[in-house]
C-alpha cells in the first residue's frame, strides 16, 4: 500500500458485486440507517458491524455488539480487527472480500447525486465490470450520498439460487453457537457434555439435564478458548431432559438459529451432529458427524423396560449420525444450519442416535428462558436398585438393609429448594407426596410438571452409622 500521499480506496466484493466504501464509519446491518443493508437474514443484527479508517492507508472493522458475532478469515472478532487486502469477513450468511486500490485523492470523482430515496425493489440491473484503470464503480443507487446494497433483493435474493452449503461451511457457522459444558463437585471435575446458545443477549445456553448429574458448579466455553466462563443453572425440565444454563460472559458467542415452524424437518434429509464427545485425545475437541433423519417425532421408551434410571423420551428424532457420550446437549442441525433437535442419547445398536425434537424444544425453552422449571427440586439423582444400594451400604459400613430401589442424590445445586430444605448428597429418596419413587419414570409420574410448589419428600439419610428416615417439604423451582 502507498503512503499518505495517495491513500487507499476500499471495495467490498460479495457475490460478484463490487461496492466502494467511501464514507466512514461505514455501518453494516439490517437497520435502515445502515450504509450497507442486509435484509432477510435473522442472523444479522440491526447494527452488526462498522468499518472505520485507521490512518490514511488502513481500515478497522468492529463488532458493534451484534447478537451472532463477526468473523474475519473464519476467526471470531472480539472488539475490532485491522483489515488487510484479501481478507474475508462474514456477517450472518453474507460473505465479503476486502479489496484495496491505490487512489489519488485529487483524482477521485465526486459522488453521483441521489437517484432514489427508498429501498431498491424488484430485480436490480446486473453489475458492470470495473472500468479500465481500476477506477471505482458508480453504485446502483445512493441514499443521502451513501451507497446502499439491499441484500434481501440482491445478495440473498433466494436460497434456492445458491449452491448448498458444505458441511464445513455449516460447522464453521455453528461453532460460535456450540459450547462445551464442564461439571464440578466443588473443585473436582465430574464430567462434561455439550450445549448450544439459545439467547446470546441474555446469556442463556441449552443442554440436557442429565449433563448436570453429580455436579454443583458449571463452566462453559467455545472451541479454542484458553479460559472458561462460569455458568449457573437457570431452569430445568427434569423429565424432558432439558436444562438452561446462564452465563454473564457473552463475548464471542452467537444465538443458534432455530428451524422455522413453517419449514419442518423431513425424514431422510441430511443432518449434522456437533459437540464434544470423549475420544482418544486428552484435549476437549469439537467433533462433527453426519447422517440422515431416520424417523421423526417418535417416543423412545424401550430402554425404560430394562433400566430404572431411564425415563421415556416423549418426542425425539432418530438419526443414523453418531451421537456419542459427550455429545449430549449439543445441536442437531439441517443443511441450512438451522437447529432441528438437541442430541441426547443413543441405542445399543449401531446408527441409532436420538435428539429431542425442535417441536418439543419450542414448547419448553421459552418457559425455561423465563426461569420457570418443570419437575425440578434442585438436586440430581441416580435411580439404583436395592442390590446396588446394599453394596454401597456395606462399603460405607452402614447398618441395615434396603428393601426396594430408591433415588440416590448425586448433587445439590446451591440456592435451590433442595439446598434450602437440607437435602444432602448421599440421601436416598423413596417417596414423593406419598408415591413410591423407585425409578426415574416413577419420579416423573410423581412430580409431573410441578413448578413453584412444595412437595413432601421422604428419604433415608446416613449421617451416622444408622440410616434414618426423614420427610421434608421441598419447594420445587
Amino acid at each position: 500500500m502507498e503512503g499518505a500521499g495517495n491513500g487507499v480506496q476500499m471495495f467490498l466484493e460479495t457475490r460478484g458485486f463490487r461496492v466502494p466504501v467511501d464514507d466512514f464509519p461505514f455501518r453494516l446491518g439490517h437497520a435502515s440507517t445502515c450504509d450497507f443493508q442486509i435484509e432477510d437474514d435473522p442472523a444479522v443484527s440491526p447494527q452488526h458491524a462498522e468499518i472505520v479508517r485507521d490512518g490514511d492507508d488502513g481500515f478497522l472493522i468492529r463488532d458493534t455488539n451484534s447478537d451472532t458475532g463477526l468473523r474475519v478469515n473464519d476467526r471470531l472478532v472480539v472488539g475490532q480487527q485491522r483489515l488487510e487486502h484479501g481478507d474475508v469477513f462474514t456477517i450472518g450468511g453474507a460473505e465479503f472480500r476486502v479489496e484495496f486500490e491505490r487512489l489519488a485523492r485529487e483524482a477521485q470523482p465526486a459522488a453521483a447525486p441521489a437517484t432514489s430515496t427508498g429501498p431498491l425493489t424488484g430485480t436490480p440491473p446486473p453489475a458492470k465490470p470495473p472500468p479500465p484503470g481500476g477506477r471505482s464503480l458508480t453504485p446502483w443507487m445512493f441514499v443521502a450520498g451513501v451507497a446502499v446494497l439491499i441484500l434481501g433483493a440482491i445478495v440473498l435474493a433466494s436460497i434456492s439460487d445458491e449452491d448448498p452449503k458444505t458441511v464445513s461451511e455449516l460447522v464453521r457457522e455453528a461453532k460460535p453457537s456450540t459450547m462445551l459444558v464442564k461439571g464440578f463437585d466443588g473443585d473436582d471435575p465430574i464430567g462434561s457434555g455439550s450445549a448450544w446458545v439459545y439467547d446470546r443477549e441474555e446469556g442463556l445456553v441449552a443442554t440436557n439435564s442429565h449433563v448436570l448429574t453429580g455436579a454443583d458448579r458449571f463452566e462453559v466455553s467455545l472451541e479454542g478458548e484458553s479460559s472458561t466462563r462460569e455458568a449457573d443453572v437457570f431452569a430445568v425440565a427434569e423429565c424432558d431432559d432439558v436444562a438452561m444454563l446462564s452465563t454473564r460472559e457473552t463475548d464471542g458467542i452467537r444465538t443458534f438459529p432455530l428451524a422455522e415452524e413453517a419449514d419442518p424437518p423431513e425424514q431422510g434429509e441430511d443432518v449434522v451432529v456437533l459437540g464434544y464427545p470423549s475420544n482418544a485425545s486428552t484435549a476437549d475437541e469439537l467433533q462433527v458427524t453426519t447422517g440422515s433423519l431416520s424417523a421423526l417425532n417418535i417416543n423412545w421408551d424401550e430402554p425404560a423396560r430394562d433400566s430404572i434410571d431411564f425415563a421415556v423420551y416423549p418426542d425425539v428424532h432418530q438419526v443414523d449420525a453418531a451421537i456419542n457420550p459427550g455429545n449430549s446437549g449439543g445441536p442437531l442441525f439441517d443443511g441450512q444450519g438451522d437447529l432441528i433437535g438437541m442430541n441426547s442419547t443413543r441405542a445399543e445398536g449401531d446408527n441409532q442416535g436420538f435428539a429431542i425434537s425442535i417441536d418439543r424444544l419450542r414448547a419448553l425453552l421459552p418457559l425455561l428462558a423465563e426461569g420457570e422449571s418443570r419437575g425440578w427440586g434442585g438436586f440430581t439423582f441416580t435411580a439404583l436398585d436395592r442390590a446396588v444400594l446394599n453394596r454401597l451400604a456395606d462399603r460405607f459400613g452402614l447398618v441395615g438393609g434396603w428393601n426396594d430401589s430408591a433415588l440416590l442424590v448425586d448433587s445439590i445445586i446451591p440456592g435451590t429448594g433442595a439446598d434450602r430444605a437440607g437435602l444432602q448428597t448421599g440421601d436416598a429418596i423413596y417417596s414423593i407426596d406419598g408415591k413410591p419413587v423407585n425409578s426415574r419414570s416413577a419420579y416423573c409420574r410423581a412430580v409431573g410438571n410441578k413448578s413453584e410448589e412444595a412437595v413432601d419428600v421422604s428419604y433415608w439419610t446416613a449421617r451416622s452409622d444408622w440410616a434414618e428416615r426423614r420427610t421434608i417439604a421441598l419447594r420445587f423451582e
